[in-house]
């Protein structure tokens, strides 16, 4: 066989794998099983937060770890990439494929937790009805890239919050205060942002609609400080001791903060004036039902993300 057949020959053979000719429902719940493994504890709200990552810009399986925007999930990228390849799941779908399975598993599984340790009906969260569809492509470097996307910064105000993702994903403003009720799950970390704590104490785990409670709870007391330990670095965040934790971009839903180059607020909690999505943070914090049902229209839309021709499984 000759140079350039053999070439040729290779280059087939990657197109084919590229293009991936179906994709079943049973396949899927391997996978599901495969990353069951690396996607819990923890990883289970990175998985969230490496999802929405790489769709800002376009869902394509690329990630830039060397960007602080992405501090603490390089781990994530790396487990999955090892479960992708020693399974050979690189011939059945594309890397933003499974990291796209991986969020909606993640979304699942806070779900479970959040029903698990729920004992009435008013804290019961609906299924996610999330349906997972492939087809979307990776970068030539998959799963790296030395690329930046652009990533929203932190320090937003309620302004600036609506801009982005209207600009980004053509999300309305009611899309946006859903999608951002993600939140919900994990924490931020000083190594990782600069900003520290949970979004909800003790319930880092959990998908529910506690993240729009906190935010309309007029009993809680929100103190926004700079929580950097570099004076030369900023990192103005909203904290209810021992309760929640939120970032300007979250805050900025329900109250229209106005904040200076640094994120540092104008007005305080009390005094700032409701933005003009106060009421759907109330209606989402009044019902799971009603937050879920968006967030999962919301969030598939984010999914699909410059995804031109995404397929159901067979």
């Amino acid at each position: 066989m000759s140079p350039t057949t053999l070439l040729t020959l290779l280059f087939l053979l990657t197109v084919s794998a590229a293009e991936f000719a179906t994709l079943s429902s049973s396949t899927v719940t391997k996978i599901q099983r495969k990353i069951r493994p690396v996607v819990k504890g923890k990883a289970i709200p990175t998985a969230l937060r490496l999802a929405f990552h790489d769709c800002v810009g376009g869902c394509d399986g690329c990630l830039n770890v060397d960007n602080p925007s992405n501090a603490g999930l390089a781990d994530l990228v790396a487990d999955l990439d090892a479960v992708y390849l020693e399974n050979g799941y690189d011939t059945v779908l594309s890397r933003a494929d499974l990291w796209a399975l991986a969020g909606i598993y993640a979304v699942d599984k806070g779900i479970e937790f959040a029903n698990d340790a729920c004992s009435a009906e008013e804290c019961a969260v609906p299924a996610s009805g999330l349906v997972f569809q492939w087809g979307r492509q990776d970068c030539s470097t998959a799963p790296y890239t030395e690329d930046d996307k652009g990533l929203p910064a932190a320090t937003l105000d309620h302004g600036g919050v609506m801009e982005f993702f209207q600009g980004e994903f053509g999300f309305d403003a009611n899309e946006t205060v859903a999608l951002l009720g993600a939140h919900t799950l994990g924490r931020a970390s000083s190594a990782n942002s600069g900003f520290n704590g949970a979004w909800i104490s003790g319930q880092t785990s959990q998908f529910n609609n506690e993240y729009y409670k906190k935010l309309s709870d007029a009993s809680l007391t929100w103190q926004h400080r700079d929580s950097g330990s570099d004076a030369s670095t900023p990192h103005w965040q909203w904290t209810a001791q021992g309760v929640a934790f939120m970032i300007n971009a979250d805050v900025a839903l329900y109250k229209d903060i106005q904040v200076d180059a640094d994120g540092q607020s104008s007005c305080d909690f009390d005094t700032c004036e409701p933005a003009d999505t106060a009421e759907v943070v109330e209606a989402f914090a009044a019902s799971n039902d009603a937050w879920v049902s968006e967030f999962t229209k919301v969030f598939t839309k984010m999914l699909a993300h410059k995804a031109s021709s995404l397929q159901d499984l067979s």
